[in-house]
Order: structure tokens, then C-alpha cells, then sequence
């Protein structure tokens, strides 16, 4: 194998983990945040529970389907259109002015992730070999262990503290916890334009 094509494929997997982290991350990256989110918009313990479920069900409830649908109409192409749902899903949750958009966007992203998922393992299973597949899946593991253990810290963070007084002011963002669905608006744009440029 070249030296171009062995670097192609690690930079396949680099991208392909990054998008997982993203969809992983946003599992749980909300749950600190929720106190807030919860008196801002005067929640009830139900819509609560839905804008943390929304996400994971819908998620779910698509995985299989769609990712058999990449099957049909190309992994590459699947991967990006999830990675658009998920991206303008969480600047639509970031925007949201009640509860009920921001739980109807966080369906939006999960449907986004769900096509995203698998298209990441067909990713790997498609440019590494079999003998080199071990060791991808692990870094594909990795990525995702790291997620659920960032999303905690991570959205504690932002909600307390947004991205820091100078940048919290140049965005105009009052409401921190808006930070944990903006977040993912500058990476999913960067994955974008790496999955375009580095998966054949």
C-alpha cells in the first residue's frame, strides 16, 4: 500500500471518529445544562425528560433504517447529509425560544446522528483491511468512550461559563446554555469539509 493511501485512510478514520464524538457527546451533553434550560422556559419534569429523550429515541428508532439507506445510496453521502442535520439541528436548538423547538430539533439531530453511525463503520470497514480493522475500531471506541466522558464536564462548563467573557460578548450570547448546541455548529462545519476533501 502507498504512503498516500496509508495516510488517506487514517485521515478517513481522524474524521469519521470526530463526527462520532460529536453525535456521542450530545447524548449527554445537555443533562447539566437542563436546570437552566428548565427555568428559562418554565419546563415541566415531562418536557424535561423529552428534551433529553428526543435525541436518544429518535436516534434509535432511525439507526438501522437509515443506515441500511446508506447502504443503498453511498456511505460518504450519508455521512454528510447526517452531518448537516446534526449541525443545523444544534444551531436550531441553540436558537430555540421554547421548549417545544428545542425538543422538535433535538429530534432533528438525532435523526442526523442516526445517519451519521453507522456510516462510520462502513467508513472504516471500507478503507482499512482486515488485518487493520482492530486497531481502527479501537480508536473508534476511544472516541466514543471519550464523548460520554466529556459530555458531562463539557456542558457543566459551557452553561456556567460559555466560551469566556470576550468571545460570550462578540457572539451576543446571554443564555450560556445556548454554548452546548452552538458548539457543534464550527466542528460539524470542519468535519464537513474534511469528509469532503479526505474520504474517496
Amino acid at each position: 500500500m502507498s504512503l498516500h493511501s496509508n495516510r488517506t485512510k487514517w485521515l478517513v478514520l481522524g474524521t469519521v471518529c470526530f463526527g462520532l464524538f460529536m453525535v456521542n457527546l450530545d447524548g449527554n451533553v445537555v443533562n447539566l445544562a437542563m436546570p437552566t434550560i428548565i427555568r428559562q422556559f418554565n419546563a415541566t419534569l415531562s418536557q424535561m425528560e423529552w428534551i433529553s429523550n428526543a435525541y436518544m429515541l429518535t436516534f434509535a428508532v432511525f439507526l438501522i433504517t437509515l443506515g441500511r439507506l446508506g447502504d443503498q445510496i453511498g456511505r460518504k453521502k450519508m455521512f454528510l447529509a447526517g452531518l448537516v442535520g446534526f449541525t443545523v439541528g444544534s444551531a436550531l436548538c441553540g436558537a430555540a425560544q421554547n421548549v417545544g423547538q428545542l425538543i422538535a430539533f433535538r429530534v432533528l439531530q438525532g435523526i442526523g446522528g442516526s445517519a451519521m453511525m453507522p456510516a462510520t463503520l462502513s467508513l472504516i470497514t471500507a478503507n482499512f483491511s482486515k488485518e487493520e480493522r482492530g486497531r481502527a475500531m479501537g480508536f473508534w471506541g476511544g472516541a466514543s468512550g471519550l464523548a460520554f466522558i466529556m459530555g458531562p464536564i463539557l456542558g457543566g462548563w459551557l452553561t456556567q461559563s460559555g466560551l469566556g467573557p470576550a468571545l460570550n460578548s462578540f457572539f451576543g450570547v446571554q443564555d450560556y446554555w445556548r454554548f452546548v448546541f452552538f458548539v457543534n455548529v464550527p466542528f460539524g462545519i470542519l468535519t464537513f469539509l474534511l469528509t469532503a476533501v479526505t474520504i474517496p
